[in-house]
């Protein structure tokens, strides 16, 4: 796992590929998320406004896009940190 040292001013990023490419990483995510029906977008979340904006201006065409990505073309997640189950 890579990780960048807090003290040179740059947040923790978690090596997600592991070695794979983006492309398995993100294929692996949307099989697993359809497998243990995983619930991981703005419409499940406790977070959304009436709106339908985020309560912590997350950019919800990251987490809308199809199909979804966890993790960008430069390696970097893209699942919002802020997430909460909204109970239903």
């Amino acid at each position: 796992m890579t990780r960048r040292s807090r003290r040179a001013g740059e947040p923790f990023q978690p090596d997600l590929l592991q070695g794979q490419s983006i492309a398995v990483v993100n294929a692996a995510f949307l099989a697993d998320a359809e497998r243990w029906r995983l619930q991981f977008r703005c419409d499940d979340c406790a977070n959304r406004r009436a709106d339908g904006g985020c309560l912590y201006d997350w950019p919800n065409d990251v987490m809308r896009a199809e199909p979804f990505a966890v993790v960008g073309a430069d390696g970097t997640a893209l699942f919002c940190r802020a997430f909460e189950p909204d109970g239903s």
